[in-house]
């Protein structure tokens, strides 16, 4: 029996560095598959900002370009009203003209005072 006992010590003793060397595996190997799992998560991370950096240099070019385009409809506007005004100028100078006008006895409808009507009878 004595003999039994201490087979049985001699196999437990035996497996124990066995089932030790076979949880350290286990353990490194959780452990690169956690090492895998963090460089992922940093790739990721480093995409990330890198897109970030993109679509902040994208949205400083739009402010530009926006900013371009609200300068360049002010300055249409401005000349919008210098047509406008000089369209003005135009139509009361024509209105001016058009009351120094009287109607020539004449066939021709209309002459300016001062002129002579061109058109012959």
């Amino acid at each position: 029996m004595k003999y039994e006992a201490q087979s049985r010590e001699l196999e437990v003793a035996k497996a124990a560095p066995l089932k030790d060397r076979e949880e350290l595996e286990a353990a490194k190997e959780k452990l690169e598959n956690a090492s895998q799992e963090i460089e992922s998560l940093k790739n990721r991370c480093e995409n990330t900002r890198q897109e970030l950096a993109a679509a902040k240099s994208e949205n400083e070019t739009v402010q530009q370009e926006l900013a371009a385009a609200k300068s360049e409809n002010e300055t249409v506007q401005q000349e919008l009203v210098a047509a406008q005004s000089e369209n003005e100028t135009v139509r009361q100078g024509l209105q001016l003209q058009v009351g120094k006008m009287r109607p020539c006895s004449r066939s021709c409808s209309c002459r300016l005072e001062n002129e002579t009507c061109s058109r012959s009878l």
